[in-house]
């Protein structure tokens, strides 16, 4: 079991992490970063791992947004970029992680 703070600071801007029981199930996602409302909500059935790996994920997004990079980049270049910092920091730790099916 690994610790999960209730809000983490990104760029002076403080986020809220919750966790949601259907996540998956309702949006099809592990997580969710929500700028508007300083959220980054993830599905409480995650692994260890898995959630490691998309509080990284979801964090990128929150930087991105916090630096004004999310109005110049279209989402889907964000996304590869969010999914490969996440990728790069559990390799960088050897922890590996792989999607469910």
């Amino acid at each position: 079991m690994i610790y999960i703070p209730k809000k983490i600071n990104v760029m002076g801007q403080d986020y809220k992490i919750i966790a949601n029981k259907n996540l998956i199930e309702t949006l099809g996602r592990y997580g969710q970063c929500d700028f508007k409302n300083k959220e980054i909500t993830y599905d409480s059935s995650l692994t260890a791992v898995e959630l490691l790996h998309t509080l990284i994920h979801e964090i990128d997004h929150a930087l991105k947004a916090e630096t004004g990079t999310y109005q110049a980049v279209n989402s889907d270049v964000l996304e590869m970029c969010a999914e490969n910092t996440a990728t790069l920091f559990t390799r960088l730790f050897n922890i590996s992680f792989k999607k469910k099916s």
